[in-house]
């Protein structure tokens, strides 16, 4: 999916009018908060914060069907983006831009809006468009919206959960986090005690490495506990496979629908936030989950995001 379209899509958008009156303020809200213009970029928020929707193209018709476990994104518009992320120089390494391979399946705006707009009313808020622009400002910092199929995902170790005061964390470095159906999975040949932090020659080889994500469920080490888009949560005792399996079909059902069961959660996470005014002001300008408080079982230094 590139970039390019959104611009041209900015003014259509921002007069589209919701179709559900009861929860048209939260989701005007919500869709005028993504296509504002972020100061750092000039660009739609949206787009500011998606930072791997870039150079995508459409996977070939049977490619879902040809690997265990993605069988239920056939016929769904799959993209596969070739993307660099740059790190800034600071005491543990040098500057650098680190290459990646994401599939991904990526909300657009109006319907992210939607899902806002029908979880609002759900809770106890003053006023719904407030509750609109919180919910997107929390998405946009959480992760931009984006929902890795499979792939990649370059994070900083402080975007992944890893707190700086732990031994071992190193803060801005960026990593490379092996994902599957919008949750952070270890590889049955990821190296135990650390995540990948060195670039990929070229795009051939970045793409070799993620097609390792392709592989049968049932030969990853283990798997998250914190899905996308929101911070979705595994249930207690919940199985690796059964998670992985809920949180994709939850949200696929959710692409043709006009609310997102996960979304009710991610409204109080974002309402309990105190700083949300400064999430706003930098919404885009932070990684993929910056701002997120808690960390799981594979958020350690040892072992990578819980993603």
């Amino acid at each position: 999916m590139h970039r390019g379209p959104f611009p041209i899509m900015t003014a259509f958008l921002l007069g589209a009018v919701p179709a559900h009156a009861g929860n048209a303020n939260g989701e005007r809200a919500a869709l005028t908060y993504f296509q504002e213009l972020d100061a750092a970029t000039g660009q739609p928020r949206i787009i500011a914060a998606r930072y791997m929707e870039h150079d995508c193209k459409d996977v070939a018709k049977d490619w879902a069907s040809s690997h265990v476990g993605l069988e239920k994104y056939a016929g769904l518009p799959v993209k596969r983006c070739f993307y660099p992320r740059t790190q800034t120089a600071n005491k543990h390494r040098n500057s650098a831009t680190l290459i990646a391979v994401v599939w991904m399946l990526n909300p657009d705006p109006p319907t992210i809006a939607k899902w806002i707009g029908a979880a609002c009313p759900k809770i106890d808020v003053e006023s719904e468009a407030d509750c609109g622009r919180r919910i997107a400002s929390y998405v946009l910092t959480q992760n931009g919206a984006q929902f890795p199929v499979a792939g990649h995902v370059l994070e900083t170790q402080s975007e992944a959960g890893c707190a700086v005061s732990v031994p071992g964390c190193e803060g801005d470095v960026l990593i490379y986090l092996p994902f599957r159906d919008g949750v952070t999975v270890k590889l049955q040949n990821d190296h135990p005690d650390q995540r990948r932090k060195e670039t990929f020659a070229d795009e051939q080889e970045a793409l070799k490495a993620a097609e390792e994500t392709l592989s049968d469920p049932a030969s990853f080490q283990s798997v998250g506990d914190i899905g996308r888009v929101g911070n979705i949560y595994r249930l207690p005792k919940e199985e690796d496979f059964d998670w992985l399996e809920r949180n994709r079909d939850t949200y696929l059902k959710a692409l043709s629908d006009t609310s997102y069961d996960f979304f009710d959660g991610v409204v109080r996470a974002a309402l309990r936030k105190k700083d949300w005014a400064s999430d706003i002001a930098q919404a885009g300008l932070i990684g993929a989950s910056a701002g997120r408080p808690e960390c799981s079982r594979l958020c350690s230094p040892r072992t990578g995001s819980g993603r």
